[in-house]
């Protein structure tokens, strides 16, 4: 019955009121076609005039300004909440304090001041006397040896100038083993005249030229020195202006040296890089008498070759000890 139905013939029976209300209700099904062809034009409106966006958007800007609604809308202020953060002021240290401070080291004992050194973790306490000591700890893994050095002032000895050091020196004072000139702010003339003096004494064992302001000339001339002594056993140079060229022209003379053994280059002013502590562990590859290296390495691969062979050269130490005892 609805297949013999004739939508043609029904649709030619309505009047135009019927279509027009018809066209309201039903979509054509050409999906594909725009909607102005689909849907009659339904607005009996006539047409104010052409399309004007500029004045679309004036309109619609004036219509938004003049609206009530939102008009109870605060204002936005930027405002701290909350307490402001203040910084907490350190109490800056008078000249009294230092006065009484040195004066309660000047007091201690020596196995005192080297407790009080371990306790603030620090390499010195330096006081105005000459004796000093020495106590040991690891440091890191690089099994690199930190020395703490003090002095005691038990007795009231005095401090020996650094002209008098450099006399001893140049006059190869047979009883000058150690040249201690830690912590002495030397002007860079007076560094060099040090450095140049030691080749003219052959009894020195220990040179300490920790926090005297030394940096890449003064390496450089001490390097050329190491690579002929043959009597220094231990240097510090720790707590200086050091750079990485400076580290690296020591440790390239260290590989024609065969008798420094203990090497401490921690706690430079600048810092040396990731290609400085390569060139270290390359350098310390090609020695085999360097037994202690003072220096904090970041790097995980140079720390590992580091230990590796600080390890091989303390092996090699070790068996040539065992080798002169049995002779």
């Amino acid at each position: 019955m609805a297949d013999d139905f004739d939508t043609d013939a029904a649709l030619a029976g309505l009047s135009k009121e019927e279509l027009e209300e018809l066209a309201q209700d039903i979509d054509p099904d050409n999906d594909l076609l725009p909607a102005r062809d689909r849907m009659p034009n339904q607005t009996s409106k006539k047409p104010s005039g052409k399309y004007d966006r500029s004045h679309l958007t004036n309109y619609l800007v004036d219509s938004a300004k003049a609206s009530t609604v939102g008009s109870d809308y605060v204002t936005y202020e930027k405002k701290t909440r909350g307490r402001v953060y203040e910084p907490k002021r350190k109490p800056k240290a008078t000249s009294d304090d230092m006065d009484e401070i040195e004066k309660l080291l000047l007091g201690m004992s020596e196995s005192d001041l080297g407790e009080l050194a371990e306790v603030l973790d620090t390499d010195s306490i330096p006081v105005s006397t000459r004796k000093s000591s020495t106590s040991k700890q690891r440091f890191g893994s690089s099994r690199a040896v930190v020395t703490y050095s003090y002095t005691a002032g038990a007795n009231g000895e005095e401090e020996e100038s650094v002209d008098d050091i450099l006399e001893r020196i140049q006059d190869n004072d047979s009883t000058l083993t150690e040249v201690n000139v830690n912590h002495r702010r030397l002007d860079s003339e007076t560094r060099q005249q040090l450095v140049r003096s030691l080749p003219f004494n052959k009894h020195i064992k220990k040179l300490l030229l920790a926090n005297t302001q030394m940096d890449d000339n003064d390496a450089r001339v001490l390097a050329n020195h190491l690579e002929k002594n043959e009597t220094i056993r231990i240097v510090n140079l720790e707590s200086n202006r050091l750079t990485g060229a400076g580290v690296r022209d020591i440790m390239r003379a260290l590989v024609k040296n065969d008798t420094v053994e203990e090497l401490r280059l921690e706690n430079q002013y600048n810092p040396l890089g990731t290609r400085t502590e390569m060139d270290v562990a390359c350098f310390l590859e090609k020695n085999t008498h360097l037994l202690k290296l003072g220096l904090s390495i970041k790097g995980g691969g140079a720390r590992q070759k580091v230990d590796t062979y600080l390890l091989r050269n303390n092996d090699s130490a070790r068996q040539r000890r065992r080798l002169s005892s049995h002779s």
